[in-house]
This record gives structure tokens, sequence and C-alpha cells, in this order.
């Protein structure tokens, strides 16, 4: 029996998928929710999910995806590198999570409009689905912790320690990570042998190591992508394009193409459509101008079979900042204009346009999204590339969401209009020189929150407004009085949840206390962890005590926890990182373990370094819970702002769901 059939992994895959299958289910009432429950509670009190991390919270509440976890990508039976190479064949799913998606085992795309809809019948409709894949940009932990005051009334510093129990937290230096945190890592990746271990340090290894460490950490992480186990040269694969690899770029080409220099480097027949998938990834990542062609030859030649493969070229060249992007956004827009082109594989066209930011392709978009003949994914995906490249002077773009806001397209496309909304009309700098648009954008949100044209609009609507608030002030007087009447009135978690992020993301700190109080009232353990990330989007300090008592709470879920321990971080509380550590020694539950290891990475602070690098080596523990503490120093250290798969899960359309996108989401 090889190590991917074993109880703990077959478990790890089932804990990925509940995580987020449960989701909404657990906040719907009723039968649901008290089956998301009972899952739960059953499964997460043994084990999570790892694969450099799978486990992306609230994991237990609303994950991104609802594919199994990379650990074991294609299923206990098919994990072995050696087993279903041909990327043709597409990925072989043995989990309930893949219900509603196409036909993957063959390769075929559904078609007809509501072809990868019925994803939304598993619950993508709800607004949590979207802060979850978006909600980086408007916490910013390690921002929000590199403008805290290290000491009361003192200077920031990031490399002074300070009274451990008097001062905020404090970001690593780049001599603690390159001096302390690469030279452990390292020495795991060298001396370890569990799978999870390993593919969980390469990728926290690709994520700190600056420039002058690059050559010799790459050089490391090579050698294991001819790794008998797919999740650990998956793990190398994408590693490479984290670490932002100059040198890995042949063989990244090599790798993507399945060619015989790719082949040696993996030692097998074929390389494996996940490794090809991610070695595509990888090649955005490092923004290769010379890796142009090659992933525009991908995206036109390559069998529609190869749906990951395509999808995940059309990411990498969306990812692209060079002097091609106007060539790269010429090509993507005549994949977009091709209807004979797999419409799962032409919803990333739109995404990936948007993120480019060549403007010049906006009325392409328009035309996408009022087709009503289009696939809905592609119009989805449409009305959310808008939101990153119209501006308060394309009319036209701008009336078309209001009107799909207003009725006019499939639920999600709706939904994601509002978004797209909010983002044109935050992204203004100069709003008295466009006031009949934005009297029109805040018309359209105080409208569907206080008479929606449908029930579910109306946490959608408070959300943007809550976004398109936070950039205006107090020119929104009218949108924050309607959301707190909304949140006054409401009772059902979910909706009462969505107002008080709103309100957080409005800055309306005279409802702090009131949301606070609802907080201490509430037994609801969804509308609790949202309730704490209002509170602390409000930097409501008063809340600290109530936060570290419900974090140390042994009842309460690892999403809960990890939601309760960012609040706790953007109200820089003192004694955030003690908490964390405490309940990280007393851990009895990798559930426990997961969050409360992802919490102290997000935090960032160089005193949790030393605790994590404990629980690392501690060959007492499990392998799992070994490998989340790698994972969360990859965190504390990371080099970026945000976490290196942000600008690929921001304004993704979730709904569209391939397998080797969903598990590029789901790793910390």
């Amino acid at each position: 029996m090889n190590a991917f059939d074993s109880r703990e992994h077959r478990t790890a895959g089932r804990v990925a998928w509940i995580c987020r299958a449960t989701t909404w289910a657990g906040s719907a009432g009723g039968v649901l929710g008290i089956v998301g429950s009972l899952l739960m509670s059953a499964v997460l009190a043994g084990e999570a999910a790892a694969h450099g991390g799978a486990y992306k919270g609230p994991g237990d509440k609303t994950g991104t995806s609802g594919a199994a976890p990379v650990t074991n990508p294609l299923g206990a039976d098919a994990s072995v590198k050696g087993r279903s190479t041909s990327s043709a064949s597409g990925p072989k799913r043995s989990t309930a999570s893949t219900r509603g998606a196409a036909d993957r085992s063959s390769g075929r795309a559904a078609r007809g409009t509501n072809s990868v809809d019925s994803a939304i019948i598993e619950g993508r409709e709800r607004w949590e689905f979207w802060w979850e894949n978006n909600k980086d940009e408007y916490l910013d932990l390690k921002g929000h912790l590199a403008r805290s005051v290290r000491a009361p009334g003192g200077v920031a510093d990031l490399t002074s320690r300070g009274p451990a129990a008097a001062a905020p937290a404090s970001r690593p230096s780049i001599t603690e990570i390159h001096g302390e945190v690469v030279p452990f890592l390292m020495n795991v990746l060298d001396s370890e042998e569990q799978r999870d271990i390993i593919d969980s340090t390469v990728l926290a290894l690709g994520r700190i190591t600056r420039a002058s460490g690059k050559a010799r950490v790459g050089e490391s992480i090579r050698p294991r992508l001819a790794a008998d186990q797919l999740s650990v040269s998956s793990s190398a694969t994408l590693a490479l394009g984290v670490l932002d690899d100059g040198d890995a770029q042949e063989l990244l080409r090599s790798l993507m193409n399945d060619d015989a220099d790719g082949r040696a480097a993996v030692g097998d027949e074929h390389v494996h459509w996940l490794v090809r998938a991610f070695a595509a990834i990888s090649l955005g990542l490092i923004d290769d101008v010379a890796s142009v062609e090659s992933l525009m030859h991908i995206v036109d030649s390559s069998p529609e079979s190869e749906r990951d493969l395509r999808a995940c070229a059309i990411i990498a060249l969306g990812l692209m900042d060079n002097a091609e992007r106007d060539r790269i956004a010429e090509f993507l827009a005549g994949i977009l204009g091709d209807r004979h082109v797999d419409a799962a594989v032409r919803s990333y066209v739109p995404t990936s346009l948007g993120k480019l930011g060549v403007s010049t392709v906006v009325p392409a978009l328009l035309d996408v999204l009022t087709d009503e003949r289009d696939e809905h994914v592609v119009r989805q995906s449409a009305a959310i590339g808008l939101g990153r490249l119209a501006r308060m002077g394309d009319a036209a773009a701008i009336e078309a969401l209001v009107h799909t806001v207003n009725g006019g397209g499939d639920l999600l496309t709706r939904h994601f209009a509002f978004m797209s909304l909010a983002r044109i009309g935050a992204a203004d700098p100069d709003p008295g020189a466009h006031e009949d648009m934005h009297e029109l954008i805040l018309g359209t949100l105080v409208a569907q929150v206080e008479a929606p044209a449908r029930r579910s609009n109306r946490s959608w609507a408070a959300l943007a407004a809550g976004i398109y608030g936070r950039a205006h002030g107090e020119a929104v007087a009218d949108v924050v009085a309607a959301v707190r009447e909304a949140y006054g009135a409401e009772r059902d978690p979910s909706y009462k949840s969505a107002f008080a992020v709103a309100l957080g993301l409005l800055g309306d700190r005279a409802m702090a206390q009131r949301i606070h109080d609802d907080l201490m009232a509430s037994h609801d353990q969804d509308f609790q962890g949202y309730a704490c990330i209002a509170l602390g989007l409000l930097d409501y300090v008063p809340a600290a005590p109530t936060l570290r008592a419900l974090c140390r709470d042994e009842t309460i879920t690892p999403t809960l926890r990890l939601q309760t321990a960012t609040a706790l971080g953007l109200v820089s509380d003192p004694e955030a990182v003690d908490v964390l550590v405490e309940t990280l020694r007393s851990a009895e539950s990798l559930g426990v373990t997961a969050a409360v290891a992802q919490a102290l990475g997000l935090i960032g602070d160089v005193d949790s370094i030393a605790p994590l690098q404990t629980v690392a080596r501690d060959e007492r523990l499990p392998a799992l819970s070994r490998a989340f503490a790698c994972v969360a120093l990859g965190l504390v250290g990371e080099r970026t702002r945000y976490p290196w798969n942000t600008p690929i899960a921001t304004d993704n359309n979730y709904a569209a769901n391939l397998p080797s996108v969903a598990e590029i989401l789901d790793i910390l």
C-alpha cells in the first residue's frame, strides 16, 4: 500500500471537501446545516488537509473551490505520479465535490447555457464565497502590521522586539528570515522524507526567499521534481514560480510542453497534466517575456481535452506585466471571440484581460456581458473583468452592469456585477468629474439594500457599498444609513454577517459597540466569525478581551478561531501572539493546529517563529501538524504583502471550478 492509499490521506481529502462543501450548508439552517455541522465535528476532530496547506479558511465555512486538496489531486486511487500520466485523459475525481462540473474523466466540456452553472446550486451564489476569495486586500494584515507602532509612543521598527506584553506584533527582518527561517526550512527539506512536510516546505521556501538566496534554494527544489509522489513533484514545480526563479524558465517551459527535457526532469514517460498546468502558472508568476509565445501556443494548439493546461496558460498570461501586454490582450480577445473554444476555458479570458489592465478590450467584454446567447460562466467572468478595466467615464459599461444587477443576467453574473460597480466607483480618483455615474452606482446599491429585486441581492449590495464607501468616506452617508438599518433589522446570520462586514469596510465606528454586543449574545458561530472580522476592520480595541477569550475557547470551530485571531491582529492586540502560541501548544486536533498556524502566519509576528519551529521539528506530532507549522513559517516570512496566490484568487470566477486552479486557490 502506497502513502496515498493510507487512511490519513483519504481522510485529508474528505476533510478538504467537507470544509468547502459545508460552507453554505453550515449557515443555511435546517437539515443541511445539521448535516454540515455533524460532518465537520466528526472529521475535523481528527484530521485536516495540508499540501503546503490546503486548509484555506474559513475552511469549515466558505472555501474557494469544492475540489480535492493538492495533497491528493487525483483521488486516493490515482495519486502516484506514474499513474494516469496522460493529461489528455483529464483529472479523475472520486469525491462528491465535483457534482455539477463538466465531465472531467473524459475531458469533454459540457455545453449549453447552464453547463457550468450547476456549481451555483452548491452555494457559490453566496457572498461568503466571494469574500473568502477576495478578502486579502481588505484585511491586509501584514500591511496593517507594518504600519503599527512597536511600543507605546514609539516609532515603528520592524526589527525591534520590544516588551512582549506591551507592544503590537512586529514583522521579522530580512536578516531574521535569511539567517534563521530559511536555514531551518532547508534543513527540514534535506532531512525529511514525509511528503506532506516536503511539499509544504518547498512552497514555504519559495515564498520567503529573497534575491540573494534564490539560486541556492532553487537548486534544492529542482530534484524534487522527480519525486515519486505527485504532490511533491507538483509542489516543486509551483515553488519555482513562487520563488521567482529566473534560472528555471527554460525548465518550466519544458515541463509545460511535456518535451524530452521535461520528462527527464520528472523521471517519467510523460509530464503529469497537473505538473504541466502548474509549470504554466509558474511562468506567469515569474513574468517571463520569453515564455509568452509558448503560453500562447499552449492556449491555441493544445487539444480541447487539456482544459486545465489551457486555462492555466491563460491565467499565466494575465499575470504578465511586461512589454508584451498589448499583444497578449489582443491574443486573448481573439480567444474570447471564438465560440468554438470550450466555455470553461474561455471563462478565464475576461478575468485575465482584467488583470492585464489593457483598457482597449472593454468593448469586447461588454459585448460578452450583454450577449444573452453566450455561456453564463463566460458572462460572469466578463462582469468581473469589466470591474478591473472600466472607468467612471465608460458610461456604457456602468449602465450595462447596473442593468445586469437589476435582472439582466443569471444569478452569479448579477452578483459579480455588484462587485464590479463597487470596484469601478472606488477606483475613481476624481469623483467630482463623474457625479452622474457615481449617483447611478450609489442609487443602485442603496435601492438593492433597501428594496432588492431579489432577497440575495441585499448582502451583495451591502458588501459592494462597503468597498465603494471605503474609498470615498463621508460621501456615502446614505449608504451607511441604509446598511445600519438593514443590520439592525436582520435576523438571518448570513445576511447579518454581510451587513456587519460592510459596516466594518465603511469604517462605521458608531456601530462597533452594537456589533460587539451582538457577538456576545449570539450562539451562531458563522455570525460570530464575521462579527469578529467587522470589529477588526473597525479597529475596535475594547473588543480585544472578548476576542482573546473566544480564541482560547476549545469548543469553537477552526474557522471561528482563525477569524477571531485575524481580528486580534487587526486591532494590534499585544497579547494576540501569546494567545495563539498557547493555543498551538495545547492543540489536540489537527483542525485547531491548522487554524492557529495559519493565523500566526498571516499576522506575521517575529515572535511566532520559535514556537512554529518547535512544532515543525517535533517528531511526536502528526506529520500534517508539522507540515502546517512549515506553512506558517512561510506565511510569517512571505516577501510579498499578500499571499503569493492572491493575484490568482482575486477577481477569479470560482464557478468555473477547474481542478488545477481550485487546488492553487486552496493552498495557504
